[in-house]
């Protein structure tokens, strides 16, 4: 039976945003395509951020923490 009540810190810290990300995750919030710029690139990811951004603020936003999240500096 599994234990549920155990937290593996290994794992907690490998998650943990460096001061980079911070700063690219507050800068997401005013303007999400330049943190995804930065993290990927120019390609597919910067344009499907600029069309949600056009869509809506959020979805843009949510995107853009999605990329800075899953994408290691």
């Amino acid at each position: 039976m599994p234990n549920y009540g155990t937290i593996n810190y290994a794992n907690a810290r490998n998650r943990v945003s460096s001061t980079p990300d911070v700063l690219l995750y507050f800068l997401a919030l005013f303007i999400p395509p330049i943190p995804v710029f930065i993290k990927t690139g120019l390609g597919a990811d910067v344009l499907i951020n600029i069309l949600l951004w056009f869509l809506g603020w959020i979805p843009g936003v949510i995107h853009a923490w999605w990329i800075i999240s899953k994408n290691p500096l």
